[in-house]
C-alpha cells in the first residue's frame, strides 16, 4: 500500500533494518522452544513451571508472525516529507505538520521515540486502530505522552532522523507564521 506522500520529491523514506526482524524471529523462536520444554517433561511435578512454559509459548508465539510480517513488509516504515509524518506502524496515515503542536524525543531503554503532541489529541486518538488505542494507554502508564513514533532500528541514524524531523517541523512553523523558509 502506497502512502499519501510516499515518492514525493524530498520525502525521507525510512525502512526497518532487516536484521532486527530476523533477530525478533530468532528470539521468539528460542523462547517458544524454552516454553515448550518447560511445559513438557520437567514440569511433571511442578504446575507453576508448566504454566510459565505455556505463557512463554503464548506470548512469544505471537512475536513470530509479527517478525515474519516485518521481513516481508514492502515500502517504508516511516515517511517524513514537507506535508508531514506518516508512521506505518501507528495506522494513522499522514499526520500533517499543521496538526502537530510539539515534538519531543523520549528514550525508553535503548529505543528512542518521537512523541507528537497533537493540537486536537482526542480526534487523533479516535482515529487510531483499536489495538493501537490499547497500546496508547500502556504508553501513558509508562510515561509516554502523545503519539509515539519509534525511530530506533531504522536505516538512518537516530540523531539524523531527529535533526531532519526538527528541521521540517521548524520550517513548517515559520511558513505558517508567514516567514519565508
Amino acid at each position: 500500500m502506497k502512502g499519501q506522500h510516499e515518492g514525493m520529491p524530498g520525502a525521507l523514506e525510512l525502512r526497518l533494518q532487516p536484521w532486527r526482524s530476523v533477530l525478533l524471529i530468532l528470539l521468539c523462536a528460542g523462547f517458544v522452544a524454552v516454553g515448550w520444554w518447560m511445559a513438557g517433561d520437567p514440569a511433571r511435578d511442578r504446575p507453576e513451571l508448566k504454566l510459565w512454559g505455556w505463557g512463554f509459548v503464548a506470548v512469544f508465539g505471537l512475536g513470530l508472525p509479527l517478525g515474519v510480517r516485518e521481513v516481508f513488509r514492502r515500502g517504508p516504515r516511516l515517511v517524513v516529507s514537507n506535508a508531514g509524518i506518516e508512521d506505518r506502524a501507528s495506522g494513522l496515515g499522514l499526520i500533517p505538520w499543521s496538526e502537530i503542536a510539539d515534538i519531543q524525543v523520549a528514550k525508553l531503554d535503548k529505543d528512542q521515540y518521537l512523541m507528537l503532541t497533537m493540537r486536537d489529541p482526542d480526534t487523533w486518538e479516535a482515529q487510531r486502530p483499536a489495538a493501537s488505542r490499547v497500546l496508547s494507554r500502556l504508553d501513558r502508564a509508562i510515561g509516554l505522552k502523545g503519539i509515539p513514533i519509534t525511530i530506533s532500528g531504522l536505516n538512518m541514524r537516530v540523531d539524523d532522523i531527529i535533526a531532519e524531523v526538527g528541521r521540517r517541523f521548524a520550517q513548517h512553523r515559520r511558513a505558517s507564521r508567514g516567514f519565508p523558509s
